[in-house]
């Protein structure tokens, strides 16, 4: 990959700090990478979901589709307590994770989605929790967001008139709505509790 030495960076810093490491890319089926960056497993989601997944050119038109699939896959494959996804620009420390779960109680059994939040569109989309800066899901929420996020229910008020206002659907893998990443996984998130 193109990020291989950031994410050999991850590999031997943070992720040490972690009970399990993947890392999910999207590449060809013809390129080659290694099944492992120390002590991280390395998942090419172009491969498991060739369908719906495009393989990663390095921009942001597929982020959306990634994130989703990386939750959809997590929500399968986990049976950790918390699952945290971190993209390869953010440091993660998973010793004060830890802490802040255990000083709050937080159970792993109840749905809790942590991570940085923006007001900037409380009129427009609600509060949004940013998916891409390092966002964790309890066990509960992980298995609910997998299947929301799979499913890409519809069922969800598309009004700003309701509460929580929004403008968009949990459909992540619709035409035309790669730029809406806070948006539309936040939908997808709500509908999952």
């Amino acid at each position: 990959p193109v990020e291989q030495y950031v994410l050999q960076e991850m590999a031997l810093t943070f992720a040490l700090g972690c009970d399990k490491c993947v890392i999910a890319i999207s590449l060809a089926k013809d390129v080659h990478f290694p099944p492992r960056i120390g002590t991280c497993e390395l998942l090419n989601l172009h491969t498991i979901f060739p369908a719906s997944m495009a393989v990663d050119n390095w921009s942001v038109t597929n982020i959306l589709q990634k994130l989703s699939h990386t939750v959809a896959l997590a929500s399968f494959l986990s049976r950790a307590d918390w699952s945290c996804l971190v993209e390869s620009d953010v440091y993660f420390a998973p010793d004060n994770f830890r802490r802040f779960v255990r000083q709050r109680n937080l159970s792993p059994s109840d749905v809790h989605w942590l991570g940085h939040t923006h007001l900037h569109s409380v009129v427009a989309e609600s509060m949004l929790v940013e998916p891409a800066t390092g966002t964790c899901f309890s066990s509960a929420a992980i298995k609910a967001a997998g299947n929301e996020t799979l499913t890409g229910s519809q069922v969800h008020n598309e009004s700003l008139w309701g509460w929580p206002p929004t403008s968009q659907a949990c459909n992540p893998f619709a035409e035309g709505v790669h730029g809406m990443l806070g948006p539309v996984h936040n939908v997808c998130m709500r509908g999952a509790g």
